[in-house]
């Protein structure tokens, strides 16, 4: 019989203690972080964290959560809650925050605040990861799936209709994310307060 390898996951070990050794070179976090730092002007989310007391807790810097928003849209993660866990369960979320680990209602207030500045810079850094091969923007589907269809010409949309109909959606979508802000704000005014 052969030897075999025992897994023991109580087994202590040095880990070494910067995330990005477990990346190999060419990463894609490795890029993105880069371009954030180089090519993004970030002085808009920047110039908050300047106006900050200098009492309390310090805060988590503005630029960290800023990567950590963008490349979870990036990959797909879009909850506060995922952005949290990846950022304690996967080695790049760890790598762009150098080990710490805010939690989803630091996200959460960071997205409401710099609302603005992130659906400003989102499109930059969306052509600047597409330059750079590190996303596709393309939908491929496979389905063999048989659907009846109304493909009659009263139910096709003109190329006009088409543009009027993406104008409305882009409105209602302005209109969810300010739905959303507003339901966080009265629900941050719900939380009591304990001291």
């Amino acid at each position: 019989m052969s030897k075999v390898l025992p897994a023991n996951a109580n087994q202590l070990c040095l880990v070494p203690s910067d995330p990005g050794c477990w990346l190999p070179e060419d990463h894609q976090v490795r890029i993105f972080n880069e371009i954030v730092e180089q090519e993004l002007d970030v002085s808009r989310v920047t110039e908050n964290c300047r106006k900050a007391g200098k009492v309390g807790r310090p805060s988590y810097d503005p630029v960290m959560l800023l990567k950590i928003v963008l490349y979870g849209y990036m990959v797909g993660l879009n909850s506060s809650r995922e952005i949290e866990q990846a950022c304690v369960e996967r080695i790049d979320f760890r790598f762009l925050t150098g080990g710490l680990m805010p939690s989803f209602s630091t996200i959460t207030k960071f997205r409401a605040e710099h609302g603005e500045e992130l659906s400003g810079l989102f499109p930059g850094i969306l052509s600047l990861a597409v330059k750079a091969e590190l996303v596709e923007m393309q939908d491929v589907a496979f389905d063999g799936t048989k659907i009846l269809a109304n493909a009659s010409k009263r139910k096709a949309m003109s190329y006009e209709r088409m543009c009027s109909k993406v104008q409305i959606l882009h409105e209602e979508i302005e209109a969810l994310k300010v739905e959303r802000r507003t339901a966080t704000v009265r629900r941050q005014k719900e939380i009591p307060l304990c001291l």
